[in-house]
């Protein structure tokens, strides 16, 4: 098929293009923190599976200690994820349609973009087409081989982050709901694959049984204090027809509704998509109002495009037939999806619109030249929040022994419980009482409101802040220099 063809030669471009991005994109937050995880390797951390720092251990490996490196293998997902989907589409579809599936997970810019960073969403994604390809198949045939591969794909699964238990939710719905689905329950296929998939979930579990569920607590609770409201709804909507790209997001709602109309006229395959695709989307609609606003959600719904992109051939087809008008939209959508993926990661790579935020990703290796040309004396660093003290972890590369202190914003982000648990927190500095430390003070995380009280925690627990010195780089500020540790430090003091 020419429109397939002409997908996969551009999406591939991109995905070069974003292979670029990914060797000169300074990292962000997160990544520097996986990072930190990566050489601390545990049955699991604060407010992750072990997955992602894995596959961060992995492609340092191989390519060494850069942000390549770090993003080598999500860079690796994402270009395994076309396959997959082919793979998962082609039981249902023509082989034409199948390649048009792969072709245009390659367009869609919520889950084309991924693998450029490293973060969960590109092994997430993976896994829930893997997992949904497997169950897919051992529904159909029963085969135990297919519930064994439902199993092992769930298990890695868990083993990426919290969201994907929404993909094993959706399969315990089908195998509870549907006539299809509750027969399987006289078999040993479900039990096996259960049972695997819980073997993926015990590292997370013994974890958080150690940790008092800290995981859990953060991710259902704690992050989300301050709650968007009924205003969410309409943003959700809006978030996900950019991240989607409009014309694309209509398609996709239009063939999970052909989906249920299939599912109501007896297609249980159809059923069997729309289930896998309308838990993850109907999950986060209506959770929306309660997403806190300082965090971002718009790219969780992404697992729940996957089963629409074997329906979306067929509902673009469709529209090729019914005018004018719609034929152009048909046309246009993918066309426009492509475009969509191309502006944000060029926005991302320049900053030239200003679109994709660059500023979380600026200004650390400068920071990082500051505090190299002023170790000496000291060899110990004393970072305001979590992200500087990654950021510099990652820059310095075992060059400073690097502390964070007890900055609201390690709690905001479920990373506080790590680095006491790493030894790297304020309660840790307590042995270094009355030593001078390279105190870095990163002046943009802290917000206004928070500003007066953490000034007087800081003046609090070191002396000498008057030879502290001010430092712009790439639009961020800092403040750094020699301070002592006037006492004992101890979490909230």
């Amino acid at each position: 098929m020419r429109a397939a063809r002409v997908i996969l030669v551009v999406g591939a471009a991109l995905l070069l293009a974003r292979a670029v991005l990914a060797g000169h994109l300074g990292l962000f937050s997160d990544e520097a923190y996986y990072w930190m995880c990566s050489r601390r390797l545990d049955l699991a951390f604060a407010d992750e599976p072990v997955l992602v720092a894995l596959l961060v251990r992995g492609g340092t490996a191989l390519a060494g200690d850069t942000t390549f490196g770090v993003r080598l293998l999500f860079l690796g997902c994402s270009a395994l994820l076309p396959a997959v989907v082919w793979a998962l589409a082609r039981p249902l579809v023509s082989r034409e349609q199948a390649l048009l599936a792969a072709a245009l997970t390659l367009a869609l810019p919520v889950v084309a973009a991924t693998g450029t960073l490293a973060t969960p969403d590109a092994p997430l994604l993976v896994l829930a087409a893997a997992t949904l390809a497997a169950f897919e198949r051992a529904t159909r045939t029963g085969a135990r081989r297919w519930w064994v591969a439902t199993g092992v794909a769930a298990g890695l699964g868990f083993c990426t982050h919290l969201r994907f238990s929404l993909v094993v939710f959706a399969a315990l719905l089908f195998l509870l709901l549907t006539r299809a689905g509750r027969r399987h329950w006289r078999t040993a296929g479900p039990w096996l694959a259960a049972g695997l998939a819980l073997l993926g979930l015990l590292p997370l579990l013994v974890f958080n049984v150690r940790e008092d569920f800290a995981t859990f607590v953060y991710h259902l609770h704690d992050r989300h204090q301050v709650g968007r409201g009924p205003i969410a709804w309409p943003r959700h909507l809006v978030e996900q027809a950019l991240a989607t790209s409009p014309l694309l997001y209509v398609a996709l709602l239009a063939s999970a509704v052909a989906a249920v109309r299939r599912a109501r006229a007896g297609d249980e395959r159809a059923g069997l998509l729309a289930c896998f695709a309308l838990v993850p989307l109907g999950v986060y609609f209506l959770a929306a109002p309660l997403s806190d606003i300082s965090h971002n959600y718009w790219h969780w719904p992404q697992i729940g495009y996957l089963p629409l992109l074997v329906l979306l051939p067929d509902q673009l087809t469709a529209w090729r037939d019914r005018g004018r008008l719609l034929r152009g939209a048909a046309v246009l959508a993918p066309a426009l999806g492509l475009g969509v993926l191309a502006f944000g990661q060029l926005d991302l790579a320049t900053g030239f619109v200003g679109w994709v935020p660059r500023h979380p990703f600026a200004g650390w290796s400068a920071m990082a030249d500051a505090v190299r040309a002023e170790l000496r004396p000291t060899r110990v660093v004393v970072a305001d929040t979590y992200i500087a003290g990654a950021e510099l972890s990652f820059e310095l590369d075992g060059a400073a022994e690097i502390y964070v202190l007890d900055h609201p914003v390690n709690h905001k982000h479920g990373r506080a419980l790590q680095y006491r648990l790493w030894g790297l927190d304020e309660p840790a500095l307590a042995a270094r009482a009355g030593q001078e430390v390279l105190l870095v003070l990163d002046e943009d995380t802290t917000r206004r409101s928070d500003r007066t009280a953490w000034d007087a925690h800081v003046r609090a627990l070191f002396s000498g802040l008057d030879g502290l010195r001010a430092l712009e780089a790439d639009g961020r500020s800092f403040e750094l220099g020699p301070a002592t540790l006037a006492a004992a430090p101890t979490a909230g003091s």
